[in-house]
């Protein structure tokens, strides 16, 4: 997730009473409607509860997915009280909204910013790991950090030790906020993944290019023959750009979030698969029928 802001709708609930149209007569007894700032009304009893309890979908680092996940507030100081506070002190600011619907919107982001800090378990419904949200605020805004029982990282039973050691640092970096570290990290494991698999002459790029030429021919390995080799290179873009200066442009370093760094997680799962695993499923697989078929 990128914010607490994608949670308002499961987190909050609106519980403010809808007021009534008020009716009346005039002296000839002809029924009228009294012209009501409705909205001020209900502006004036707000009132908003937090959920402790709700189920979001988050990322498993276990299954390397995104699952649906029980999410429970273990602390916050966001109480009934205080959101009670916030609710009646933003009325008489300069910026207040006045429709209803726009002052709601403007206090479940004041709600949102009152959460830091806060800390949250959240339980995978498929695997039923454990992983904890921690919500802070930090110079450059608020932060989730994502910390998960699974410490490994992204790997397979058959993925070398060379490969998973750099997604294991990609992971380690990303459960911490080093977005831009962790980026880094998936470059330099798909260079020892390529290393791994015979191509090790020159720096990534030249890998990549030596990978895509096979493929062209016919001479790269089976795994490699249905892959679009677009997925390696914008890897090294990606993992080029967390390093590089790019012009003394720092801001570029905000768009490695929590959601690019998990679909990074999901490419190496598939690349790991594709490389070290397939193959051997297919082979037990077939020698297992082979063995069957001989006692016939």
């Amino acid at each position: 997730m990128k914010s607490i802001c994608e949670w308002s709708e499961l987190l909050y609930k609106d519980v403010t009473e809808t007021p009534n149209i008020i009716p009346v007569t005039d002296s000839y007894g002809n029924g009228e409607h009294v012209n009501i700032d409705y909205d001020n009304i209900k502006i004036s009893n707000m009132k908003i509860v937090m959920k402790k309890n709700f189920e979001a979908e988050l990322y498993c680092s276990t299954c390397s997915e995104l699952r649906n996940t029980a999410v429970k507030n273990l602390h916050t100081n966001l109480n009934s009280n205080k959101i009670e506070t916030i609710i009646k002190e933003s009325r008489y600011k300069d910026d207040a909204p006045r429709s209803f619907e726009e002052y709601y919107k403007f206090i479940i982001n004041k709600l949102n910013v009152a959460l830091s800090p806060s800390l949250w378990e959240v339980t995978c419904l498929q695997c039923k790991s454990k992983s904890y949200l921690f919500i802070y605020t930090n110079i450059n805004g608020q932060q989730i950090i994502h910390l998960s029982e699974t410490i490994n990282g992204v790997s397979t039973p058959n993925t070398p030790y060379e490969v998973s050691y750099y997604l294991d640092q990609a992971h380690k970096s990303k459960i911490i906020g080093a977005n831009s570290a962790a980026v880094v990290m998936y470059r330099t494991a798909l260079e020892h993944l390529l290393y791994n698999q015979g191509y090790t002459k020159g720096m990534l790029n030249a890998k990549i290019n030596e990978l895509e030429n096979g493929i062209n021919s016919g001479t790269a390995p089976r795994w490699a023959l249905n892959l679009d080799v677009e997925i390696l290179k914008i890897i090294k873009d990606l993992g080029n750009g967390a390093a590089h200066t790019n012009k003394g442009d720092i801001t570029k370093q905000y768009l490695f979030d929590s959601e690019i760094v998990n679909k990074l997680d999901l490419v190496f799962k598939y690349l790991l698969d594709e490389v070290y695993e397939i193959e051997i499923k297919r082979n037990k697989l077939v020698t297992k029928l082979k063995d069957v078929r001989n006692q016939i």
